[in-house]
């Protein structure tokens, strides 16, 4: 269903209920994935005990919705917090923590890549001006936090990359390749992960010659 024009504003007008009907949508989306389903907006609304109609004016389409199950589960705030100044602890403590996450959640976080790869192909007849991002920004956001100590040491193409590089080694793309590719179990998976991380830090320092 394309976006209606009526679309909830959380911003203005009984917005309290506003907020917990969108929060009982998104549970009840996750809950009904728990139990291995791959649902319908309609059969979310159904879950949550809200009408179809009303769901839809929250979230158009299954995108959407994933879209915002991800970006509820954890913020880049609360990823990097209380970090030390170290930067390879602060990468491996990252790493962990959102491995930690993923792997705790295993089915959500797949039924939200699933999301994505199905807004990827609904867009290629888009053109590129009318298309939206297939993916949120607290992965990237929060590797940005945690190599701010790194500024004075890698030049800004250099800091680039590496948060480029970390990007492959977190979250539900490094999660898949880590279960379906090296059929690993959670502690070897982020112990590759982490091991990784430090070496590509490591590197990226010793390059920089400083």
């Amino acid at each position: 269903m394309a976006d209606a024009p009526d679309r909830v504003s959380l911003t203005d007008g009984r917005i309290k209920q506003k907020q917990r009907t969108r929060a009982a949508l998104l549970d009840a989306a996750a809950d009904l994935v728990r139990s291995g389903v791959s649902p319908s907006i309609g059969q979310i609304a159904e879950a949550a005990n809200i009408s179809p109609a009303t769901a839809y004016r929250y979230f158009p389409n299954t995108h959407s919705l994933w879209a915002d199950v991800a970006v509820r589960r954890v913020s880049a705030d609360e990823l990097t917090a209380d970090l030390p100044d170290d930067v390879v602890e602060r990468v491996e403590i990252v790493i962990r923590r959102i491995a930690r996450l993923q792997f705790a959640d295993e089915a959500l976080w797949r039924e939200s890549v699933r999301a994505v790869q199905e807004r990827w192909f609904a867009q290629q007849e888009l053109e590129a001006g009318e298309r939206v991002p297939v993916r949120g920004t607290t992965r990237r956001d929060a590797l940005v936090i945690v190599l701010q100590p790194l500024q004075s040491t890698l030049d800004a193409a250099a800091l680039l990359r590496l948060m480029r590089a970390l990007m492959f080694l977190c979250g539900s793309e490094a999660l898949i390749v880590a279960r379906d590719a090296l059929d690993l179990d959670e502690t070897a998976a982020v112990e590759v992960m982490c091991w990784s991380a430090r070496a590509i830090v490591k590197t990226a320092i010793e390059e920089s010659g400083r």
